[in-house]
């Protein structure tokens, strides 16, 4: 089973986010969730950032440089199941510690880079 992650960054810069990352096509592909993974029903913006590669979706520590000099935690990880995929929509199933449900990506052209996570159950 793929894996994913959920890393709460504490950024100098770009401030308190957490980045979320699933395992797909050979690396971590990510987005910045601002305001957390969605509750039920809710939907959150995600921004999706540059692909990572899988180790670092093992990172906790400090990153002393850069746009995202700050700390990172590991907020919850674990493996996800893949529902459906295409260029504008990934459905989803994660089973983490923390955070367990069935999710959607769905790219929002209205904004750069732009996604919506909806928690759907």
């Amino acid at each position: 089973m793929p894996r994913f992650v959920i890393q709460e960054h504490f950024a100098e810069r770009a401030g308190h986010h957490y980045d979320f990352r699933l395992e797909l096509d050979g690396v971590a592909k990510s987005w910045v969730l601002k305001k957390g993974i969605p509750e039920r029903g809710e939907r959150r913006l995600a921004i999706q950032t540059f692909d990572h590669t899988v180790d670092y979706m093992d990172f906790e520590g400090e990153i002393p440089f850069g746009y995202g000099k700050g700390i990172v935690r590991i907020y919850d990880k674990g493996e996800y199941e893949l529902l459906e995929r295409s260029e504008d929509k990934i459905k989803f199933r994660l089973n983490g510690k923390k955070v367990k449900g069935t999710f959607v990506l769905i790219r929002f052209p209205k904004v750069k880079n732009g996604w919506l996570m909806i928690r759907i159950d």
